[in-house]
């Protein structure tokens, strides 16, 4: 099988640009789906940290820069608008690489949709575009998806009143398990994200106020009221930080197409402290890899429970979500995926 993933125009796809969930998302694809044996093309910019695949530069250090995008923060923080000069430019280097290189029965990967999907559409008719990841809402009508979550494909096709698409899929989330550690609780418990009001960092701190709880917070943004502030971190750090804490909080208040951060949590073996919406409904078990909370009360009994869970309950809690959220195990649903969507081409039936 031969893939062609595509990956953003204002990041590299390195490890530290993987605050860009769909920059990490392009890069650990490649990754997988190498580690499998296929042929992979990666077009993205100039840095790769993706060993065995055909990087194609789409897009230099010096244009990004040109374009306002210097750090990892202005990536970070860009607003997606594919009208500006930034996609543009990418696009006019993207869609000939693609033309030199895209066979016959060969997918094409792109980390978004809107309207950018419908210019590689038009431009290859005859191969399937896949939106691999789907955690947004602005899907493309015209390519065939797989969504981070069932809450969040419900919502997608709700929001449009579609009818069930046939081939479009439910794989979650994806990681490499050597990230992350085995736990060594302390005496803390963590919050990461934005600091913003909607990923709930005022919930975690009302928590352990009352509590008179230690609360470690990290990310990008300026930090109020209870808690230590250690700014943002690697994925080294990242890793160091969840794998000591107590639990970690991820009280967001949007409804999660799939969330990173309970699940990153989980794979160092600290259990996870979630709002009770979207995603977190298929990936957290009440009792048995975190709690699901409603109301200050809750969150306030899941943190002094998980306070009592011993060393042989966290190592079996990280051995469970490493199986099911690795590359490996991942990467095998994707391989499959891959491989029914071949039958379009033969006796298969498009609902397209």
């Amino acid at each position: 099988m031969k893939l062609h993933v595509i990956s953003l125009p204002h990041t590299q796809t390195t490890r530290a640009f993987d605050r860009c969930a769909f920059t990490a998302k392009a890069r650990k694809l490649a990754e997988m789906m190498q580690r499998r044996g296929h042929d992979v093309v990666l077009y993205a910019g100039e840095e790769n940290e993706v060993e065995g695949v055909e990087l194609v530069t789409c897009i230099t250090k010096d244009q990004q820069a040109d374009n306002g995008f210097r750090t990892i923060d202005d990536a970070i923080n860009q607003d997606y608008d594919f009208t500006k000069p930034l996609w543009r430019t990418f696009n006019r280097q993207l869609i000939p690489a693609l033309r030199e290189r895209v066979g016959p029965r060969e997918h094409i990967c792109i980390p978004q949709g809107w309207t950018w999907a419908d210019e590689i559409v038009d431009a290859f008719p005859a191969n399937k575009v896949v939106e691999h990841g789907v955690g947004y809402a602005g899907i493309s009508q015209r390519t065939y998806r797989v969504f981070d979550s069932y809450a969040w494909r419900n919502f997608v096709y709700g929001r449009y009143s579609m009818d069930g698409q046939c081939y479009d899929e439910v794989i979650p989330n994806y990681w490499d398990v050597d990230e992350f550690p085995e736990p060594d609780p302390q005496d803390y418990y963590f919050w990461i994200g934005r600091l913003n009001a909607r990923k709930g960092l005022h919930i975690a701190q009302s928590a352990c106020e009352k509590m008179g709880a230690r609360l470690v917070v990290a990310g990008q943004g300026e930090h109020h009221g209870y808690g230590e502030h250690i700014g943002t971190l690697d994925h080294v750090q990242r890793g160091y930080w969840m794998s000591r804490a107590l639990a970690v909080f991820t009280p967001t208040i949007y409804v999660p197409p799939f969330e990173k951060v309970h699940v990153e949590a989980m794979m160092c073996g600290t259990p996870a402290i979630t709002t009770d919406f979207g995603a977190f409904s298929e990936t957290v078990q009440n009792g048995v890899n975190g709690y699901r909370c409603t109301m200050l009360a809750d969150f306030i009994a899941a943190a002094e429970d998980t306070a009592t869970w011993d060393l042989k309950r966290r190592r079996k809690l990280r051995k469970q979500t490493q199986a099911v959220y690795g590359l490996e195990p991942i990467g095998a649903r994707y391989e499959a995926y891959f491989n029914r969507l071949s039958t379009l081409y033969r006796d298969g039936f498009d609902t397209l």
